[in-house]
C-alpha cells in the first residue's frame, strides 16, 4: 500500500522522462544562446575601430607634458574615451587604493607638487582640470554590482592627500638619488 501523494512506477518514468526533455530543451537553448552571444561579440569587434595608439597614456613627466595633455583631452572625445578606459582598468581594492593607483600612475610627484584640489596656496585647481573629471567619472561607474561603491568625496579625500604630499615624496625621492622627475610607482614608500 503507497502513502498519499506518493508516485507510482509508471507515473514516476513519466515525470522522469518530462523531466530529462526540459533538460534537454534547456541545454539547447543555452547552446544557442552561446551561439548567438558569441555572433554578437564578433560583430562588436568588427564594428568598433582597433585602437590607432596603445591604451597606456602615461607617466606624464612634467606640468608642460601635462598641460599639454589636458589641452589634446580637451579637444578630443577618443583621447578621453582611451583615457577613461585606461582608469576603470588600473583598478584597485577601494576608493582610496583606486585612486591612488591612478594619480601615481599617471602622475609624477613633480605635477603634483603644481596642484592642490581647489587651487589654494598659489597653485593650479586640480578639481576642474579634464584629467580629474575623468578620473572621477570613470572611478564613480561600477563595473559590476560585487564593486564597491566608489563616492566623490572618497576621490577628493584621497587626491587632496596626494597631492599634499607630493612635495615631500618628491624630496626624499631625490634624496635618495632618484631621478629629478620621480615617478610615484618607482616609490615604495606609498
Amino acid at each position: 500500500h503507497m502513502p498519499p501523494g506518493a508516485i507510482s512506477g509508471p507515473q514516476w518514468t513519466d515525470f522522469m522522462m518530462q523531466v530529462l526533455r526540459m533538460l534537454h530543451t534547456l541545454k539547447q537553448r543555452q547552446q544557442q544562446q552561446s551561439e548567438q552571444l558569441a555572433l554578437l561579440a564578433n560583430m562588436l569587434d568588427s564594428v568598433l575601430p582597433a585602437p590607432t595608439e596603445p591604451l597606456v597614456v602615461a607617466p606624464l613627466k612634467d606640468l608642460e607634458e601635462f598641460l599639454a595633455y589636458e589641452k589634446v583631452l580637451a579637444a578630443s572625445d577618443e583621447k578621453k574615451l582611451q583615457l577613461k578606459r585606461y582608469i576603470k582598468i588600473i583598478g584597485g581594492d577601494d576608493a582610496k587604493e583606486k585612486t591612488s593607483r591612478i594619480l601615481k600612475k599617471l602622475l609624477t610627484y613633480d605635477i603634483g607638487v603644481a596642484f592642490t584640489w581647489y587651487g589654494t596656496k598659489d597653485k593650479r585647481r586640480f578639481c576642474d582640470l579634464q584629467f580629474c573629471q575623468l578620473m572621477c567619472g570613470g572611478l564613480t561607474e561600477q563595473q559590476n554590482k560585487k564593486e564597491a561603491e566608489v563616492t566623490l568625496k572618497d576621490i577628493e579625500k584621497t587626491t587632496m592627500t596626494w597631492l599634499r604630499h607630493a612635495k615631500e615624496r618628491l624630496d626624499n625621492c631625490q634624496k635618495r638619488g632618484a631621478a629629478q622627475m620621480a615617478h610615484p610607482e618607482e616609490d615604495e614608500d606609498d
